[in-house]
């Protein structure tokens, strides 16, 4: 799941792709949801639990009564009471319902961008873009054998070369383009775009102490490009900063 969640907040995933981890991702969850699961899931957890020397054995839980109200009286139907065995609570109420919040997760955030899609189908000529797509492959992979192999096409970009590619020739493959233009810029989640609003959330209340448009969009950028920032070099940054103008603390000797 972990590597799943990563994978589908990478900028460069497209969303061919993407559907297919989802579905995949979200019939594990749905076969994880099963007697047989519970029991390895459960077993799994109680062998962690005596590693660490924890208690595995449930507490044993209170037995139920029945009223005096109803002591002398022949019931013919039930009267509340239930007889559970060990763990029935924790896997309904635990891991059944923790599994069908993820399975519903998957269903409702990731069915935005189908519906989205819709909205486009008026606009593209099937006929049409069934024979283009046939030409279009053709065009793409001449001289392809010799730039790089078949796989990099499912990547964004592989995806933005055959959109720059096919765009030489926008009237003989106007429908594929249109096609490749809404798979280039629907978004595959909202992930990052939540990460970037808690990132400004955060900056502008409790970080900042002075804050303009230009510093702003400058701390944006460290935390769009986080991984190019990493790769920098802190001491080269420290002396340009130090160059810049006189500091009442000397920063370099």
């Amino acid at each position: 799941m972990y590597g799943s969640s990563e994978q589908l907040q990478t900028r460069g995933l497209v969303i061919s792709r993407a559907a297919t981890l989802i579905k995949s991702t979200k019939a594990l969850l749905e076969n994880m949801r099963s007697e047989c699961e519970w029991q390895a899931t459960l077993h799994k957890a109680k062998a962690f639990a005596s590693k660490l020397g924890l208690q595995t054995d449930a507490p044993i839980p209170r037995p139920q009564r029945v009223s005096k109200a109803l002591a002398d009286f022949l019931l013919e139907s039930t009267n509340g009471q239930r007889q559970t065995e060990e763990g029935d609570e924790d896997r309904r109420r635990m891991f059944f319902e923790i599994l069908d919040r993820f399975i519903m997760e998957f269903t409702l955030r990731f069915s935005e961008n189908e519906e989205f899609a819709n909205l486009y189908e008026s606009h593209i000529d099937t006929t049409l873009l069934q024979a283009q797509c046939h030409s279009a492959k053709a065009f793409l992979t001449m001289g392809k054998e010799d730039e790089q192999d078949d796989d990099d096409d499912d990547d964004g970009n592989g995806i933005l070369a055959s959109l720059s590619k096919l765009n030489t020739l926008p009237v003989a493959f106007s429908e594929v383009l249109k096609l490749f233009r809404i798979v280039a810029t629907l978004p595959v989640s909202t992930a990052s775009n939540e990460r970037f609003f808690s990132v400004l959330k955060r900056v502008k209340t409790y970080l900042r102490t002075t804050m303009g448009d230009v510093r702003l969009t400058h701390l944006m950028l460290m935390a769009v490009e986080q991984k190019l920032v990493k790769s920098l070099n802190m001491d080269d940054l420290v002396d340009d900063f130090a160059k810049m103008k006189p500091h009442r603390y000397p920063l370099m000797d």
